[in-house]
Order: structure tokens, then sequence, then C-alpha cells
């Protein structure tokens, strides 16, 4: 099921969940699986149809949420089913999910559940460049990265950051897309 998620999401640019992933120590997981199927010929079978993982902050702060459903189950309301009968609180210090390209399924489930208490807490700009030999400003060189990927230079801005989004384009990067952290039970002077 991991695997034919990544394969369907590396297109749009969103990330994958892995089980080869480390992840620390009392992180807890959920595999959602379907009711059995009873129509004939297909007895017993009860698919997987998405995976939660929740992954504890070392230092205290918010967790961190992985989640993916299976590629022919989205839209069918399983996200919606798992919130409403799991709920939100899952941890005392809150919760943190970074919805990577700005998924749209992300932003229905967030204003669905605003009211729960699900906010949007910061917009990233994911910008690209081609690779360059010339140097870049101190105020950006430190952030950029090679992506692989894209065979090119990236770098993260918060949305926010008018001034440094304007350098960046001016420099030649172009917007990739927005990835949005939403936060669950933080209270927004606690969001960077």
């Amino acid at each position: 099921m991991l695997a034919a998620a990544a394969e369907t999401d590396a297109e749009a640019g969103f990330t994958s969940v892995s089980l080869a992933q480390s992840y620390p120590d009392g992180t807890r997981q959920l595999v959602v699986r379907l009711l059995p199927d009873g129509r004939p010929g297909h007895e017993g079978s009860s698919p997987v149809a998405a995976y939660l993982r929740i992954e504890p902050d070392p230092d205290g702060g918010p967790a961190t949420a992985r989640y993916v459903v299976r590629p022919e189950f989205r839209s069918r309301g399983i996200s919606t089913l798992l919130v409403e009968k799991v709920g939100l609180d899952l941890e005392a210090s809150g919760l943190r999910v970074w919805a990577r390209g700005d998924h749209p399924a992300a932003q229905r489930m967030a204003r669905r559940f605003e009211s729960a208490g699900i906010r949007t807490a910061r917009r990233e700009w994911q910008l690209l460049a081609p690779l360059r030999d010339a140097e870049l400003p101190p105020e950006i060189a430190g952030a950029v990265w090679y992506d692989p990927r894209e065979h090119g230079l990236r770098i993260a801005v918060d949305a926010e950051d008018r001034a440094l989004a304007r350098t960046c384009r001016l420099l030649g990067f172009r917007h990739d897309r927005t990835d949005i952290e939403y936060t669950v039970g933080v209270p927004p002077a606690e969001v960077p």
C-alpha cells in the first residue's frame, strides 16, 4: 500500500511515508483496514486502506503525524472516519501535520475539522532554481539544498517573508509548490 501511494504521489511531488524510515521511541502506528468484503470471489479480503504514524518530539514539543491513504480509496471518507472515531486529542503537547504540496485532501480536512481545533499554522513556498556556478548571497546560502529529483537548487521560504521570496526570485528561483503545516492543540503563540 505504501509503495503504491508513493508511486502515485511522486508525480505531484508529495512526500512518501515508508516503514524503512527511522522513527523515535514512543512512536504510535495505526493500520486502517476495510471491513471484509463479503461479495463472491472476495471473501476474507480486508485490504489496508490507510496508515498513520504519530512520532513524539524528543524535546517535548508537538508530535508529528505521517499519514497516507491507499490511492484507490482516496476521497471516500476514510480520513474523516478516522478523525471522527479516533479523535484529535492525540497528544497533550499537540500535533503537527505537514501537507506537502498543499494537498487538496488536507485542505478539505482542515476546513471540515476547524471547529475541532485544526489550524493552519504556517505556509512555506518551495522555490527551485537551476544549478549554478555563482555564489549565493549569504542570507540564503545556508538555506539552499540540492534537490536530486529536480536536478536543481531548492529553498523553503516562509510565505510571510516577502523580502526573502523577492530575493530568491531575483536570483532565478521559481515557485514549485506550497507546503502547509496544520496543527491540533498547539497554542498559536507556540507555532514558530
